[in-house]
């Protein structure tokens, strides 16, 4: 796959790293730059790297724009903060990271040594990523995995996927098959990537919770109430926590509260829209019942299915959810742990 950079003749310094990826082709071009692969051309926006990039950069890159940081030598810290940030880099020792449009380009030759390459223990996953990989556990072991179709299913861009699926194959959890555009992940340690998971979510504290209360003769009616609710006004949620372990064939414990993940920064913004009343503090005086999450990064939503009529979060964020709220809650998450790994 051939990449066409067009750029002024000023860029002929950058002629080093052309040759060391016979990948790239250069352009001379005397009006703005751009970036062409498989017959997409878009414009392009440069800047030379530095010691310290700017806050906020992917705020500066036009709309419809391709980001470019060109370097001599780029850190993996660096390079893993712009890919996250959706701009692309080129290390004129050998390496290129860019995406355009559903093609992703990443070539590296470079061999970065030392401390500015952090172990991939290191590296976090993040709300998208836990999203991908709650997917990928939610089928079975056998499944082949490829960067377009993590993509398409776990709804990230190409280069989130790439990354998660990088990320997975250095920490061993699952094995790389085939070459090139053919190369596929096969989920290896379900356990392994489990624990791992866990992890990183006993770390995070729970979601503040939006406090409220719905009328209601017992909890599967309350999420019912909700629903109707949820669905007239068009709000995404997902059950999770006791009751959406229940509704999934999985009871683990009992709980007062019923809590439901609602795809919005602020829950209690969902309750001016579906009618419910704020409750103060913790909700315990005014007899809450219902707690709102924000579904930060949809982890909730996302892969969700209806059962009786209600949408319950996917298996391994419920026992995620557990997991966070500690204590008996986590201690009877196992039961669901249990279900999950017998998937394999």
């Amino acid at each position: 796959m051939k990449l066409r950079l067009y750029l002024p003749k000023s860029a002929d310094r950058y002629q080093e790293g052309i040759r060391r990826l016979p990948e790239l082709e250069l352009v001379h071009a005397p009006a703005d730059a751009s970036i062409e692969v498989r017959g997409d051309r878009r414009p392009l926006w440069i800047l030379e790297s530095t010691s310290a990039l700017p806050p906020r950069l992917s705020s500066a890159i036009p709309s419809g724009w391709i980001g470019l940081i060109i370097g001599r030598a780029i850190p993996q810290n660096l390079r893993e903060q712009l890919e996250l940030e959706g701009i692309g880099w080129w290390d004129l020792r050998g390496g290129i990271h860019v995406e355009i449009g559903q093609t992703l380009i990443h070539i590296d030759r470079t061999a970065v040594r030392g401390s500015a390459a952090p172990k991939s223990q290191d590296r976090k996953l993040g709300p998208a990523g836990t999203r991908a990989v709650q997917l990928m556990l939610a089928h079975p072991s056998s499944e082949l995995w490829g960067v377009s179709e993590l993509s398409a299913q776990a709804d990230l861009s190409i280069g989130q996927a790439h990354n998660v699926l990088s990320l997975l194959e250095q920490r061993g959890f699952v094995k790389a098959i085939g070459r090139g555009s053919s190369r596929r992940r096969l989920l290896e340690d379900r356990p392994g990537m489990l624990e791992w998971l866990r992890a990183g979510e006993s770390r995070l504290r729970i979601p503040t919770p939006a406090p409220t209360f719905l009328y209601a003769r017992n909890d599967v009616d309350l999420a019912t109430k909700f629903a109707e609710r949820a669905s007239a006004a068009q709000v995404r949620y997902a059950v999770t926590s006791t009751l959406g372990a229940r509704l999934r064939g999985t009871p683990v414990t009992t709980s007062v509260v019923t809590r439901i993940r609602v795809d919005a920064k602020d829950p209690r913004s969902v309750m001016d829209q579906l009618g419910l009343e704020k409750l103060g503090g913790d909700g315990a005086e005014g007899g809450a019942n219902l707690e709102l999450w924000a579904d930060t990064g949809r982890v909730g939503v996302h892969g969700s299915s209806r059962i009786n009529g209600v949408m319950v979060a996917p298996e391994v964020r419920i026992w995620l959810d557990l997991v966070r709220q500690g204590g008996r809650y986590e201690d009877a998450s196992d039961l669901l742990k249990e279900k999950i790994l017998d998937r394999a």
